[in-house]
């Protein structure tokens, strides 16, 4: 992708807040608006089941299916096995 100039396409007052979080000018990465939006999907979805919600719950409230929440916790909550294995000091 090509990389824009800010101030070519940022209001000056955005500009300004932006200097303010990224000094001197660094990089700054901006994902797309459709990772953004799966990522708070799925941090909706650790949540609910932080709260004990069950996975079909869940995926009825999401509107996604059964295995797409399994896939989704399997980044977040440690398979059992490992867990297990690390408690009784297996690796």
């Amino acid at each position: 992708m090509k990389h824009i100039n800010a101030k070519d396409v940022l209001p000056p007052d955005l500009l300004a807040q932006v200097y303010e979080h990224v000094p001197r000018g660094g990089l700054l990465y901006l994902p797309r608006r459709a990772a953004a939006a799966r990522i708070q999907r799925n941090l909706e979805i650790f949540r609910m089941h932080s709260a004990g919600k069950t996975i079909t719950e869940i995926g009825e409230r999401m509107l996604v299916h059964r295995a797409t929440v399994y896939r989704v916790l399997s980044q977040f909550v440690p398979k059992k096995r490992t867990a297990q294995g690390l408690e009784n000091g297996r690796a």
